[in-house]
């Protein structure tokens, strides 16, 4: 993901930066730990790194908000000092709408204890999203004028149920954050944000983001404009087993538009391990793997778009359920429900037996992993809930520019 100009995704990314994380199949998934961190090596080193680094470059997106036009945070807010309260119906630009809801103690600014609640329903904003859910925003402080542009406000930010589709990609968020967003000191806008927990979830995993903090400046006395983007936190995903921890010893540094060109990610796992990722440019990056008790470190060399975008670029792949059953022993009753969903891992194998991908179910049993399109393999690993987990597999053919939706049974053995 590159730093485009977004509307309320680009919010949504510097709110939770894995909101906007890509992820892609085709390497390794870390074993769990006893201690509970990832496992990171020379393997997993580069899918771990390259989910937190789309992460934390989707966030930087974010700095925008304080851009005009109505989809930029001052426009937002601006355009609902002047509606009437607490409940107003706004059609999208293109389909779908939104009822607005809230209590604004003063129509022509903000103050403490505002409150401004979205509820989208399809709503097509002309951007290439479709927004559904509840997003609100509860206002801490407020200082500055909406109408010149020139704010600092902080502000409790809310998600329930809240999906922002684009394409064959989803995201929904629920939980909470705290925003400080500060336009004060023209061309200059800061934004900051922190949180103790968010869950997310999408086409290819389910994820939780714990004691976070992202730090975004955009600097519009440039051309093209130039960001600094810092973050730090603790990232876990169904599509990898344990925790990691990230920081950025040294910000990412870039222009509107691009992948950063100057910065630093660290990111740890178990017994030292860990991945520092490197901006040598705008179009390349390089992978530090240190192994932990004094292994060694590995250097590998990419590019940004194949670090940090692979399921933005993917066009097919496996997508669906897996189930369990029975579940209850005995003959078997008519309307008797005697399956049931479950989470565990999975490694995908290609036609010659060669492990490719690796993916987790998540607590509905849903899962989704990009692959080119062929003849594969599903096995689970050896944790799975039920007996020789690892015998019972399942083929699943791929086809051209296309997700295979299958749901995938297995035997539990109780009869």
């Amino acid at each position: 993901m590159k730093f485009a100009r977004q509307s309320l995704t680009a919010l949504l990314c510097t709110i939770l930066v894995v909101a906007c994380s890509g992820s892609g199949g085709g390497l390794g998934s870390p074993a769990t730990t006893s201690s509970g961190m990832a496992n990171i090596d020379v393997t997993s080193g580069a899918q771990i790194a390259g989910r937190v680094a789309d992460a934390v470059i989707a966030s930087g997106a974010a700095g925008d908000m304080a851009g005009g036009g109505s989809g930029s945070l001052v426009g937002v807010l601006g355009f609902f000092t002047g509606v009437p309260i607490p409940e107003t119906m706004t059609l999208c630009a293109v389909a779908g709408g939104v009822i607005v809801t809230g209590q604004i103690e003063d129509l022509t600014t903000l103050s403490a204890g505002d409150r401004i609640m979205f509820q989208f329903s399809d709503c097509d904003n002309g951007a290439g999203e479709v927004l559904n859910g509840i997003y609100e925003l509860v206002v801490n402080s407020f200082s500055g004028d909406l109408l010149l542009g020139l704010i600092h406000l902080n502000a409790a930010v809310n998600f329930d149920g809240f999906e922002v589709t684009e394409g064959r990609e989803m995201t929904s968020l629920n939980g909470g954050a705290e925003l400080d967003f500060d336009s004060t000191v023209p061309p200059m806008t800061n934004s900051s944000v922190s949180g103790n927990s968010v869950s997310i979830s999408g086409n290819t995993d389910s994820a939780t983001l714990t004691t976070f903090r992202t730090d975004i400046t955009h600097n519009a006395g440039v051309a093209p404009e130039a960001y600094t983007s810092a973050a730090s936190g603790t990232l876990s995903s169904t599509l990898f087993e344990g925790d990691v921890n990230y920081s950025t010893p040294v910000p990412f540094l870039g222009f509107a538009g691009e992948y950063p060109f100057a910065g630093e990610l660290l990111v740890t796992g178990a017994d030292g391990a860990s991945a520092r990722l490197l901006a040598l440019d705008n179009g390349n990056v390089r992978l530090q793997i240190d192994l932990g008790a004094g292994s060694g470190i590995v250097t590998q060399d990419a590019t940004w778009a194949a670090l940090a975008s692979a399921v933005s670029a993917g066009t097919s792949g496996i997508t669906g359920q897996v189930l369990m059953g029975p579940i209850v022993p005995g003959p078997e009753v008519p309307g008797q429900i005697n399956e049931a969903p479950f989470s565990s891992s999975f490694r995908v194998l290609d036609s010659d037996n060669n492990a490719v991908a690796h993916f987790n179910s998540d607590d509905n049993g849903n899962f989704t992993v990009v692959l080119s399109a062929g003849d594969y393999t599903i096995v689970p690993n050896a944790s799975a809930p039920f007996p020789f987990p690892e015998q019972q597999t399942n083929l699943v053919i791929v086809p051209e520019n296309e997700f295979a939706e299958v749901t995938l049974r297995y035997d539990t053995g109780i009869r």
